[in-house]
């Protein structure tokens, strides 16, 4: 039996247009829900990640590190788009070290 491939793909910055988040801290999650609700998509990720979660051995899952509270607005922004995906992590998985073979960055996309 073959087990269906995990693909996780970031949320911002990968899937949205760049923003620079180095501010967090200075704003209120009001301030934060108005950024993440206007946040452009990068229509060539888009469409990456949709032909990958098109493929039935495919799970796509959107992670970002964003805090819970805004799940909500994160889901919205994700139907809004119509990107397609099986599940949303609202926490990134912190490491001290990471070694991996695998990875891809949105500018090596075709």
């Amino acid at each position: 039996m073959n087990r269906k491939k995990i693909i996780a793909v970031d949320m911002d910055n990968t899937l949205t247009e760049y923003y620079n988040f180095e501010s967090y801290l200075d704003h209120t999650p009001r301030y934060w829900m108005g950024v993440y609700e206007n946040l452009k998509p990068v229509k060539k990720i888009v469409d990456y990640v949709n032909k990958l979660a098109a493929d039935k051995n495919n799970l796509v899952y959107i992670y970002t590190a964003r805090d819970d509270v805004y799940e909500t607005v994160t889901i919205q922004w994700l139907k809004k788009h119509k990107i397609n995906y099986e599940y949303v992590i609202m926490k990134k998985a912190f490491f001290d070290l990471l070694i991996d073979d695998r990875t891809m960055r949105p500018e090596e996309i075709e």
